[in-house]
């Protein structure tokens, strides 16, 4: 088959190719995708600098654009070192403090929640919807007196009072490693800066008839700043981002389409109401146990898929309830300096019925982002829908 690229954009032209491999042959995503042109700018890099102390340069570049992609012309945008380090910032520059309450998804990255602990803060978890996000009515009814800050998933840069990115691994905006985070506010861009970018950046983007230039030489005592070679393998990836963003559109809606009717996977599409569009980091489903073959387990299914070469189906591990971590609910053992010996977070183990029941259920699959990936979208459908029939004949 032939896809037809997403959105009615002009966009590079890239030959349609379709890739064959045998029905075992290991298939796996590669990610980022080192051509020529980011082999080139690499040594370019190499060559110009490895190491930036200002907001020249690469730095300058990825920041203008990233912060034009966003239409936010008027916001301040700063890198970092990791995604994590940027949050963590960004929860610096919020002011929080020991006992504010701040409001999380239950199920998401340890990361998106984590940093904000070296501050003392109370988390409050919300349950999610069907298919994974944070749920809004949860949220409405988590909101006390005492919270600070909603911390949730969403296209942002143009809402709220600051954002982060991470750029790290398998992220469509890679740099291997690297974050970074934009505001609105000049006070939380000063902060941030003062948090982990110390001396000349500081000295040349804080006012010096501002209480933080004082701080300017030695910052908060952290070191954030991100990598010229990454930030340059990120800048090229951002300068492809609405190509690899059409093309993921197009093969998560082949995907979509093409495993739909199968009694015991429930497709899990984002929302799309309000004018959202999803980046479709990865495509997912679910696996209903109770429609299944018997003996046919998510594990057995996700294990068929892998002797056939899907071996990037993934069951995730890593984003799970955070409720239920060491780090949240005895951060005490860890953080004895801001949180007091008797600390309980006190939770109920069945307070997030959505997020355990899409825990339980969810299957992991990538989304490729240039046209290479027809005849490997083409397989995971096939593959796919060949396992579940042969375990429904049996």
């Amino acid at each position: 088959a032939i896809y037809q690229q997403a959105n009615n954009r002009e966009t590079k032209t890239q030959p349609l190719i379709q890739h064959t491999s045998s029905a075992s042959e290991p298939l796996s995503m590669e990610w980022p995708i080192i051509d020529e042109a980011l082999e080139k700018e690499m040594s370019n890099q190499l060559h110009t600098s490895i190491s930036i102390y200002g907001n020249g340069g690469v730095f300058e570049d990825f920041e203008i654009e990233f912060k034009n992609y966003h239409d936010a012309n008027c916001s301040y945008t700063l890198l970092h070192n990791s995604g994590t380090n940027a949050l963590h910032a960004l929860y610096f520059a919020a002011g929080l403090s020991p006992g504010d309450e701040v409001i999380f998804p239950v199920y998401t990255f340890h990361a998106t929640c984590s940093p904000a602990m070296q501050f003392g803060i109370k988390p409050i978890f919300c349950d999610a919807n069907k298919n994974g996000t944070v749920s809004p009515s949860a949220i409405a009814n988590a909101i006390t007196t005492k919270t600070k800050a909603v911390v949730k998933g969403q296209h942002v840069g143009t809402f709220g009072n600051g954002a982060a990115w991470s750029l790290q691994g398998q992220k469509t905006v890679t740099g291997g490693e690297g974050g970074i985070a934009l505001t609105k506010h000049a006070e939380f861009h000063y902060r941030m800066l003062i948090f982990g970018h110390y001396h000349k950046r500081c000295k040349l983007e804080i006012r010096s008839d501002h209480y933080l230039h004082q701080y300017a030489l030695t910052g908060a005592g952290l070191k954030n700043r991100a990598h010229p070679l990454a930030v340059a393998i990120a800048l090229n990836q951002l300068r492809q981002l609405p190509d690899f963003h059409a093309w993921k559109t197009t093969f998560a809606g082949h995907l979509a389409e093409g495993l739909a009717g199968t009694p015991f996977l429930t497709i899990t599409l984002p929302d799309l109401t309000g004018g959202t569009e999803p980046a479709w980091y990865a495509f997912t489903m679910r696996f209903i146990a109770d429609k299944a073959p018997p003996g046919l387990t998510r594990e057995t299914f996700v294990q068929q898929l892998y002797t056939k070469g899907l071996i990037d189906v993934d069951i995730p591990r890593s984003t799970g309830l955070l409720h239920s971590e060491r780090l949240f609910n005895k951060p005490q053992e860890l953080l004895l300096h801001l949180y007091g010996k008797d600390y309980v977070l006190e939770i109920d183990d069945k307070a997030f019925p959505e997020a355990q029941a899409f825990f339980d259920e969810v299957i992991k699959l990538p989304v490729y982002a240039t046209a290479h990936g027809q005849g490997s979208t083409d397989r995971y459908v096939t593959t796919i829908m060949e396992v579940a029939a042969s375990r429904m004949e049996n």
